[in-house]
């Protein structure tokens, strides 16, 4: 799994490069939020709520505004 997930940064840094963006770097904190809110989720027929993210987001000491893509 590290290896599938290493290529695929990669693979994004590579075409981010070539339009002049920075790289991106996996982050555990952040992924474990953002599958804690995709559990939400799916346990609530797709509601979103921004409570809950703001939630789960200071349990997880993530800073900043979340955007939900």
């Amino acid at each position: 799994m590290r290896k599938v997930r290493r290529e695929i940064c990669r693979t994004i840094n590579d075409i981010r490069s070539k339009f002049g963006n920075n790289n991106v770097y996996p982050d555990l904190q952040v992924s474990k939020a953002a599958n804690e809110y995709a559990e939400y989720l799916l346990a609530n027929e797709d509601k979103e709520s921004a409570e809950v993210l703001k939630e789960i987001s200071e349990k997880h000491l993530i800073v900043g505004e979340q955007k939900v893509l």
